[in-house]
């Protein structure tokens, strides 16, 4: 939160749920997605640990930042989940450039969260078109989809079907005639 008593704003993610969160100033006031909540949080004396205070329930919150920048492993109440952390104004910026193509032609393609690969749609060496299924990975009890954001060859399947992968492990290449070239 920051000092000069206006709000600071963020899109936060866990487990593939967004949520909007704005804290209002120095009173104590969140608004998570709408939604206003009074929460009183406070440093402990470990790194990285804090007292919360929220709705009337008290919590010990362990915080551990991962390797890439707004990424976190949190522990509160029993519970560990992963959580990406952006400003608004970061997240605004990241979804014109998503609408406007950039970045698009990325043909290097990782699990968005945990999961198990239950079907392989298609094999190495074979022409996919942009939005073919490439695989179906099941992740918190849904199936997903992962299809090809390029059209090209897929040059390497990284995964079998059965494999348990990780958020952020590279599932699949695809290239283009240019980059082979």
């Amino acid at each position: 939160m920051n000092t000069n008593g206006g709000g600071d704003a963020y899109r936060v993610e866990i487990n593939g749920d967004v949520y909007e969160v704005e804290f209002r100033g120095k009173d104590g006031i969140v608004m998570i997605d709408g939604e206003e909540i009074q929460l009183d949080v406070r440093p402990k004396s470990v790194p990285d640990h804090y007292s919360m205070l929220g709705n009337g329930e008290s919590y010990i919150i362990a915080v551990e930042p991962r390797d890439e920048p707004n990424q976190y492993r949190v522990h509160a109440g029993g519970y560990d989940f992963d959580a990406d952390v952006i400003s608004k104004r970061e997240a605004f910026l990241r979804d014109y450039l998503r609408a406007a193509g950039v970045g698009k032609a990325e043909g290097r393609i990782k699990a968005p969260m945990p999961g198990l690969i239950i079907k392989i749609e298609m094999q190495e060496g074979e022409d996919v078109l942009q939005g073919d299924s490439v695989l179906v990975m099941e992740a918190m009890k849904m199936e997903n989809e992962i299809k090809a954001p390029i059209s090209g060859t897929l040059k390497e399947l990284n995964v079998r079907e059965g494999d348990a992968v990780e958020k952020g492990q590279i599932l699949f290449e695809i290239v283009t005639s240019s980059d082979i070239a």
